[in-house]
């Protein structure tokens, strides 16, 4: 009975979870292109993006231990307690942020439909969009079901994937920074040709697993994984942000990014749908692994991005 009344109430939270997780690159790209030099845009919004593994690490060791120390009520309100407190600090940095706000823009409405329209008529972000779509399906069946694939595949310990998968995801948060030097040094459209095929070779290499695999091999792919497939987000939002037309950042990320978040929700689930149609639960990782080689393919013969 408890479970039943509770349940509106975590649907409601997951929707205004989402309505506040989505704006955040559109907003954050914004702000940064006004400061960040072209030459350096690469490594800046690479640097940005590394605070999500970095978030995501320091929620995985600190809220199991509040829990045990304080109950997870408390727990989930220390989160809270932390998220006004970032919002209060950020609050005498806002005049200046929002120097170009335009106040009489509606809180809601037409902005979603015109941010798709934008990336739609723009050939290079429409292309873009659509190869981040490919990725974040790519990124979330990694996250979603490697762990539970390579423990059935390997016959390896929960505990011991789980490990390798946690050292691919703390690699993860160097190599971002890498691929955002590269994207800063080399033609940005090969530096996210390198991502996709690398991706792909990973995702070829997962449906591969076996029980003749060597725990050191396994590390290597989540580290492969981790590497490209959760690392290259920073590279394609500072894509985004060079090629929007001017002023119009935030609405190229916001169009761009919806793409991106249809992908991270689709791919798990044609990874399930695969499985089931077809018996083989490498079939997914085959198909990602092929969508993201013809989209690196395409970025390498693209004469921008």
């Amino acid at each position: 009975m408890a479970g039943t009344l509770a349940l509106p109430f975590l649907i409601a939270s997951a929707v205004v979870t989402g309505f506040a997780y989505g704006p955040a690159n559109p907003a954050s790209s914004h702000l940064l292109v006004k400061v960040t030099p072209n030459k350096l845009r690469g490594r800046i919004f690479s640097i940005k993006q590394t605070s999500v593994p970095i978030g995501g690490a320091v929620a995985g060791f600190a809220l199991p231990f509040l829990t045990i120390q304080i109950g997870w009520q408390m727990a989930s309100l220390a989160v809270a307690g932390a998220c006004i407190s970032l919002a209060l600090a950020l609050q005498p940095l806002r005049q200046q942020m929002d120097a170009d706000r335009i106040s009489a823009s509606p809180l809601l409405g037409g902005r979603l439909m015109a941010a798709l329209g934008l990336v739609l008529r723009h050939p290079t972000l429409r292309h873009l969009a659509a190869a981040s779509g490919a990725f974040a399906a790519m990124q979330f069946c990694f996250m979603s079901v490697f762990v539970a694939f390579a423990v059935e595949r390997t016959g390896f310990s929960l505990v011991a994937v789980g490990t390798a998968l946690s050292t691919g995801l703390v690699v993860s948060v160097f190599s971002r920074m890498g691929w955002g030097w590269a994207a800063d040094r080399f033609p940005p459209r090969y530096v996210l040709a390198a991502l996709g095929l690398s991706m792909s070779i990973s995702a070829f290499l997962a449906a591969m697993l076996a029980p003749n695999w060597p725990y050191v091999a396994l590390v290597a792919l989540a580290i492969a994984f981790g590497s490209t497939g959760t690392a290259w987000q920073g590279v394609y939002l500072a894509e985004v942000a060079r090629n929007a037309p001017e002023g119009q950042v935030a609405d190229a990320t916001s169009g761009c990014m919806a793409v991106t978040f249809f992908g991270a929700l689709v791919g798990p689930g044609m990874f399930s749908t695969l499985d089931s149609l077809t018996g083989n639960d490498a079939a997914g990782f085959v198909l990602v692994g092929v969508i993201t080689f013809a989209f690196g393919v395409a970025f390498l013969f693209r004469k921008h991005a």
